[in-house]
């Protein structure tokens, strides 16, 4: 069964919207059709009538294409989002001691680890948590971010990092909520997720790969920024990163050739697009040590702070947010 949802909207209160897309993903296990709609008041776009809440976490399987990843892809990854977010944060804070949300299998936490920084987790993923722990000897907390609330070692943190991670879940308002509890008086979150204002969204339409059976809620820069300022937070920047040129038309593939090629790519958990930034350095995982060991590039520069020089972040989709890949860096007031 499926149910009408976001009526009010989340965001704005408005209460009509109109249909986007009515997409079909048979090859995700999704049945029937995943009705995309765009909200009236705010633009926040969302799936309606949805599938339960049960019913949405038995779409994230092993098959989920996230975990299908090789640890080569992974480690790259890893270095370019940390390059596009805790890079660009260090602009504004010096805190070195991170909560990540979403962490999967903790490849990022592992290459700010090797780094110096006082790193943890939280993961939904029971898999990935054990994963993260025992390859890499990271603190991770198994299960939603309200649980670790309630968890009788938690404690506040000065930074907090959520990428590809609210588009998936259900209450987005409750989700940005936590996280403020979450983070220590006056500190710093950044959060990131697929961009509902990309030029590659209009140039594509229904085959912008933002748009999975996985994705629930999609944002822009102006109703993001709403719903952390109704949370408690911010927003002290927004930027996009993946900003390069849009195709003319949309091609006629499907979604897993898609996926199948974001993986072998880099981008944002498996659906940015591949982008030459020049901040990539291989990590080469210690033999029988379950750490990480960062090999540099280029006269041994961190590539951590490399993205800001790049092309991509000079690019006028960043500062537009046109890209596909929207973040927010924004600070708790009280």
């Amino acid at each position: 069964m499926k149910n009408p949802v976001n009526s009010p909207c989340v965001v704005c209160g408005a209460g009509r919207s109109r249909e986007l897309h009515a997409l079909h993903y048979p090859d995700e296990g999704y049945p029937g059709l995943f009705v995309m709609r765009e909200c009236d008041g705010c633009g926040l776009l969302f799936n309606s009538p949805r599938l339960s809440d049960a019913q949405i976490e038995q779409l994230y399987d092993g098959s989920y294409y996230v975990f299908r990843e090789s640890e080569r892809q992974a480690l790259r990854r890893a270095e370019q989002l940390a390059a596009r977010t805790i890079g660009v944060a260090a602009q504004f804070t010096d805190a070195r001691c991170l909560l990540e949300i979403g962490c999967a299998k903790g490849y990022l936490l592992a290459l700010l680890k090797a780094r110096g920084w006082d790193v943890r987790g939280v993961e939904l993923s029971g898999t990935a948590a054990d994963f993260a722990r025992e390859r890499f000897g990271l603190p991770v907390h198994a299960g939603t971010l309200q649980s670790w609330l309630r968890c009788a070692e938690f404690a506040p943190s000065p930074l907090l990092l959520s990428t590809d991670v609210i588009e998936h879940v259900t209450d987005p308002l409750a989700f940005v909520q936590a996280m403020h509890h979450a983070t220590a008086a006056r500190g710093w979150l950044v959060i990131g997720t697929p961009n509902a204002d990309s030029d590659h969204r209009l140039a594509l339409g229904a085959q912008w790969l933002g748009f999975n059976p996985f994705h629930i809620f999609l944002f822009n820069r102006a109703n993001l920024g709403r719903l952390l300022q109704r949370a408690g937070f911010d927003v002290v920047q927004a930027y996009t990163y993946t900003n390069g040129d849009p195709p003319a038309a949309p091609t006629q593939i499907g979604l897993r050739p898609l996926l199948r090629g974001a993986l072998r790519g880099s981008g944002l958990l498996g659906v940015a697009r591949r982008v030459r930034d020049g901040t990539v350095a291989l990590l080469q995982p210690r033999v029988g040590e379950g750490m990480l060991k960062p090999r540099f590039d280029a006269v041994g520069e961190d590539p951590l702070h490399g993205y800001l020089r790049s092309d991509d972040a000079r690019s006028e989709r960043r500062s537009a947010c046109r890209g596909d890949n929207l973040v927010m860096i924004a600070r708790r007031r009280a």
